[in-house]
């Protein structure tokens, strides 16, 4: 029960933390990092968006970039186990509740509205849960 507890715990201070550092609708930040492939210049753009899963729903369930844009999605459960599918991406990620978030990164190179959803059977509302990615020139 404390373990339980205690890991809760963590995921939501996991949680609170990305929320504060990365947020989708603040844009883009500026990073020289690199990994995943490709490289990054010094003026290449991270997007830090924080998608969190529940039964039957994504927040956010619509996210936005810029092509070019290298995204770095931080990926939480906060109730059950949850798959990330994102096809145009080659991206099909689980997570489950009180696990540590799962990071995924790529480079938004097409434009377009792509849909995400999730690919682990999680009951009655699983075909409800998808959201979409816009990629904007």
């Amino acid at each position: 029960m404390k373990l339980t507890l205690l890991i809760t715990l963590f995921a939501l201070v996991m949680l609170l933390l990305a929320g504060c550092i990365s947020n989708a609708t603040l844009g883009p930040q500026k990073s020289g990092n690199s990994s995943n492939g490709g490289s990054l210049a010094s003026t290449d753009k991270i997007v830090n968006i924080t998608i969190t899963a529940k039964y039957w729903e994504f927040n956010p369930n619509v996210i936005s970039v810029k092509k070019g844009d290298r995204v770095r999605l931080t990926l939480l459960s906060t109730e059950g186990t949850h798959g990330f599918y994102l096809p145009e991406y080659n991206i099909d990620e689980k997570m489950s509740a009180g696990d540590a978030p799962v990071i995924v990164e790529f480079v938004a190179d097409k434009t377009g509205e792509f849909e995400f959803r999730c690919s682990v059977p999680c009951g009655p509302g699983h075909q409800d849960q998808i959201g979409k990615l816009i990629v904007q020139p």
